[in-house]
């Protein structure tokens, strides 16, 4: 009997021993786990990170931009070959071949849908504009001839002006024959140019 119960308790030992040599192996396996799960975690959370904060500079962009003094802007508009421009703030006394961008202060079929154009300043305030038969000059020499017709056929109303362009007033054109501007709607005062413009391609 004695020395069943010995057996016995060396084998209950033993098994305690086994035990835990298993529960420290187990305990040793799961913290290497946890050492190689960290560096996953860190970079997960990292990339969250730059997510995020990608996000947030996409959703301000525009908040931004519009805050900008000079802006890169594409139009469709054929009255010139250029399509983008550097827009930048209004300004005052602008020159003779300066271009400006105007808000529309008139209402017809050629401006429908239509709320700024973009012209260049061709006779300035001070200058001595005249109209002779469609043709224009300014401080006597020929800067536009105007079409009687539009591209439908419809006759189109020519401005007629024969004297000093008052300050803080333009007349506007544009390089394609066919452009919508001071030739017809006439003189622009300086309240209605919102931006400078310039060409890049």
């Amino acid at each position: 009997m004695k020395r069943s119960r010995a057996r016995r308790r060396s084998s209950d030992s033993l098994s305690g021993i086994f035990k835990k040599s298993r529960s420290s192996s187990s305990n040793n396996a799961c913290w290497e786990n946890m050492k190689i799960s960290q560096p996953a975690l860190s970079r997960k959370i990292k990339i969250s990170a730059v997510f995020l904060a990608a996000l947030i500079v996409f959703a301000a962009l525009p908040v931004v931009y519009e805050r900008l003094p000079y802006k890169i802007v594409a139009t469709k508009d054929r009255s010139f070959p250029w399509r983008i421009w550097i827009e930048s703030p209004p300004g005052s006394n602008y020159r003779t071949g300066e271009y400006v961008e105007l808000r529309v202060f008139f209402q017809n079929r050629y401006v429908e849908h239509v709320r700024f154009l973009i012209k260049q300043v061709a006779c300035r305030g001070g200058d001595y504009l005249r109209v002779e038969e469609g043709v224009f000059y300014c401080n006597g020499r020929e800067i536009a001839r105007a079409q009687f017709k539009d591209s439908a056929g419809r006759p189109l109303r020519i401005m007629t002006y024969d004297g000093t362009i008052p300050e803080k007033s333009y007349f506007v054109l544009a390089s394609h024959p066919m452009s919508y501007d001071s030739r017809y709607y006439g003189l622009v005062d300086e309240k209605f140019i919102v931006h400078r413009m310039r060409p890049i391609i």
